[in-house]
């Protein structure tokens, strides 16, 4: 159903209605569905096969075992962060986005301390992330 939609929606961008034949949605709200899409899944995707190689940052010096993470969380935080900052991107409140990826360094400051692997990891996911939607927002818009 999904592939259908994004179908619908890139026809629609692309191919503009120009008569009565077909129904018309409005533009923006095709233009935002389309990012929306794109900047989810797809951007978690493209994320893990370009960057598998470095996802092993594994250090010697930290405990692996006080290390939990609830599976899936890192996905749905990637694509709230992104989702986020295209909405404060389209109000150009730059920001804001500064914020969004401020709270989301906080909030995994002590594995960044502690361990080099993971904070490089973290960095290239979190620049990937912002310059995936940047990308996308004015590719779109």
């Amino acid at each position: 159903m999904l592939h259908i939609s994004l179908i619908v929606v890139l026809s629609q961008v692309v191919f503009p209605a120009s008569g009565d034949v077909s129904v018309s949605i409005p533009t923006l709200v095709l233009k935002w569905t389309l990012l929306t899409v794109l900047i989810t899944k797809p951007a978690n995707v493209t994320f893990k096969v370009l960057f598998n190689q470095y996802q092993n940052y594994t250090d010697d010096k930290v405990d692996q075992t006080e290390i939990v993470t609830v599976p899936g969380a890192g996905a749905m935080i990637g694509n709230l962060e992104r989702i986020l900052s295209a909405i404060f991107l389209s109000l150009n409140a730059l920001s804001s986005i500064g914020l969004i990826y401020t709270a989301k360094s906080i909030a995994r400051f002590k594995l960044i301390e502690e361990n080099q692997g993971f904070a490089e990891y973290y960095l290239i996911g979190t620049l990937f992330s912002i310059l995936f939607v940047v990308v996308s927002y004015f590719f779109i818009f």
